[in-house]
């Protein structure tokens, strides 16, 4: 939607998967920065239209549950990005607190956020091609060209590959040999629903949480306002 906004280039974005079929997951943290974004193709109202909005952080230890940093981030984030209603986002509507001064973290959660960017694309007549694997890239006369397994070519002046790093993609720019390296860390994310009464027991406030552990971290924050939690 970027490019369609930007470039008079024509832009095709060819999945893989079927259209019916949405990204799994489980929920997205998106700071300023990536509201921004959003709201540079007037799609922000997905996230402030559904995401839990963070107003507080804070971290602790897992053994003691001794609290290492606390603060609230409403004042702080408004302070140094300069945000307000009027100034940040169009659709000042969305806001549903006479007194709120501004976006700041949001959490959402991934499928419903992926829906709603290809629905919004799909309105905004973004030519959206399904069921096409990569099979092959090359590079001649000055074109690229983007080969599947279902036997279609086509052919543009800049191929932008998302795919991940088991690829062709990854492969074509770095080479085949060249393989990723594992980290020795793993990360296990996922959604839970607790009610008010929830919530209160655990004393959850409701922003990004962290604790740190010896081996282990666990982070959590609302990913809706209808009690949906990302840990």
């Amino acid at each position: 939607m970027a490019l369609k906004q930007q470039t008079p280039h024509k832009v095709i974005l060819v999945d893989a998967g079927p259209e019916e079929a949405l990204p799994i997951g489980a929920g997205l943290a998106l700071m300023p920065n990536g509201l921004h974004a959003l709201k540079f193709i007037g799609a922000e109202h997905i996230v402030l239209d559904k995401g839990g909005r963070f107003d507080y952080m804070a971290v602790r230890r897992a053994d003691t549950n001794a609290l290492l940093v606390e603060q609230p981030i409403q004042e702080l984030f408004t302070k140094k990005y300069g945000f307000s209603v009027s100034l940040c986002f169009a659709r000042a509507h969305v806001f549903r607190e006479t007194n709120d001064t501004g976006p700041k973290g949001h959490g959402v959660v991934r499928q419903e956020y992926c829906g709603a960017l290809r629905a919004l694309a799909k309105e905004r007549g973004v030519d959206m091609r399904f069921n096409m694997r990569l099979k092959s890239i090359e590079e001649k006369d000055g074109a690229v060209f983007a080969n599947f397994t279902n036997g279609e070519t086509l052919k543009g002046d800049l191929l932008v590959g998302c795919d991940g790093i088991h690829t062709v993609t990854r492969a074509y720019v770095v080479g085949s040999d060249v393989k990723p390296r594992f980290a020795n860390a793993s990360v296990l994310i996922a959604l839970s629903k607790l009610s008010k009464e929830d919530e209160k027991s655990a004393n959850l406030n409701r922003g990004f949480n962290m604790f740190f552990g010896t081996v282990a971290n666990l982070g959590f924050f609302p990913a809706d306002n209808d009690g949906t939690w990302t840990w």
